[in-house]
């Protein structure tokens, strides 16, 4: 049920709910781009409901906002000596609009955008989606031309777009995943110690974050280290043999550790290359 149905059932004040976040701002796309100027906002602007307050009705053009979030999916398969080995991403293009009158709003994607698979990207530093998902109301009298979207949102949330690309990354990994691994031969155990950093900027996260580490099928028990209250979690799945290692979130330039002790039913312990898997959110 899209917002403009609900908004006459809802009579109470509406409660704006805080969460933590750095203290950043969002960027506009360029002051270029249909003449107007580019403009930032704090995270935490785009958590105002959607229903106004009393604050509203008193603040003209208060509410006369439009937010524009880009959520990237990226799951990349790596191999034990760091080559990556396939990847996939999966993304969405979503905006929440405060605007009143369902104004036409444009939103200008890459000039260098091609879509489907057998496309090919020209000179410098294209843009290849696999496969694009546009919303019903999106026009496209521009987009052929000059990328553009042309649509009149309601007031509320809206996903325009969704997209696929997979193949080789246009850049290099946000991360990168480093480990050691000791052998006990006399007590059959194998520590493994994992390093992520995150290299981004500081003023950007990564949520959902997930590691998974296969073990050899003959692991009879896995014990983790993690450092206390840092928002960090393991699951040992006996029947896949998989080790899987999350983080809510983790800061740009920073760096998380997590260590394993991997028991083995035999007293022969085998070094073994397994690849490993890495999937995000940004």
């Amino acid at each position: 049920m899209s917002t403009q149905a609900l908004k006459p059932y809802i009579q109470g004040e509406a409660v704006a709910i805080k969460h933590e976040r750095p203290n950043s701002a969002v960027f506009g796309i360029g002051a270029s781009l249909f003449g107007t100027e580019m403009s930032s906002a704090s995270l935490n602007s785009v958590e105002k409901p959607i229903v106004g307050t009393k604050a509203d009705m008193y603040s003209h053009g208060a509410r006369n906002e439009v937010y524009v979030d880009l959520i990237e999916r990226l799951s990349v398969l790596i191999s034990a000596n760091g080559t990556i080995m396939c990847n996939d991403i999966i993304g969405c293009l979503q905006i929440k609009s405060y605007l009143t009158g369902n104004p036409e709003m444009k939103l200008g994607l890459s000039s260098d955008l091609v879509i489907g698979k057998t496309s090919r990207v020209g000179y410098g530093y294209g843009v290849r989606l696999d496969a694009v998902q546009f919303h019903p109301s999106v026009v496209f009298d521009d987009f052929e031309s000059q990328r553009i979207l042309i649509l009149h949102p309601s007031e509320g949330e809206m996903t325009v777009m969704k997209y696929q690309q997979s193949g080789e990354l246009s850049s290099s990994l946000p991360f990168l995943l480093n480990h050691s691994i000791e052998e006990d031969y006399d007590k059959s155990v194998l520590t493994i110690e994992l390093t992520l950093k995150c290299d981004l900027k500081p003023a950007v996260y990564a949520s959902n974050v997930t590691v998974r580490l296969p073990v050899p099928k003959n692991t009879t028990n896995v014990s983790p280290s993690l450092k206390y209250n840092s928002g960090q979690s393991t699951e040992y799945k006996t029947e896949d043999k998989v080790i899987i290692w999350k983080t809510h979130k983790i800061n740009g330039g920073t760096t998380l550790n997590a260590k394993f002790r991997v028991c083995l039913c035999l007293c022969l312990c085998l070094l073994f290359n397994v690849p490993w898997g890495l999937c995000f959110i940004i």
